[in-house]
């Protein structure tokens, strides 16, 4: 998988520390943008997820296309949706809720500092921040590959239930 660690995900986890490294240096921009990897270190672990279910052939022809079709298949706004159902299931682990809620949660954050000019973000909140998602996306990893791989087509694929 592309990226220094294998996983884009963990690549953002050590972005955002680096950003807040500095508490007296720290700008609001650098707050902001340390947020904003947060999120999309949960949202990317989704992606990851998604497109492992090829990589078992990377040599087959059409790998890459639909490598790719896959990790960009998970939609902002329809993921953030599913998570709520997710946490509401009881065939979800502990494990696979605790993502689910965090993901909601940094999508929320990850929208103001995006968006909301006067939203006003302190270190100590991203620290820890950083501190939960670490967690929550170490222990997503430590779960059973079918386990995340189950959460990510759930979250990932923008299913309509039929009625």
């Amino acid at each position: 998988m592309p990226g220094t660690s294998g996983r884009l995900s963990l690549d953002l986890i050590k972005c955002s520390a680096k950003r807040i490294s500095a508490p007296a240096t720290c700008t609001e921009a650098d707050l902001r943008r340390a947020t904003s990897d947060l999120y999309y270190a949960l949202f990317h672990a989704l992606c990851e997820e998604l497109a492992q279910l090829v990589a078992e052939a990377p040599t087959d022809v059409g790998y890459r296309d639909t490598f790719i079709m896959l990790y960009r298949m998970p939609n902002h706004g329809p993921v953030v949706q599913r998570c709520r159902d997710a946490i509401s299931r009881s065939d979800m682990t502990t494990v696979q809720k605790e993502f689910a809620e965090t993901l909601m949660t940094m999508k929320a954050k990850r929208d103001l500092a995006d968006y909301d000019p006067f939203a006003v973000f302190n270190i100590s909140e991203v620290s820890n921040d950083l501190m939960n998602v670490t967690r929550t996306l170490n222990r997503f990893l430590a779960e059973k590959e079918k386990e995340r791989r189950r959460l990510a087509l759930f979250l990932g694929l923008d299913v309509r239930r039929a009625r």
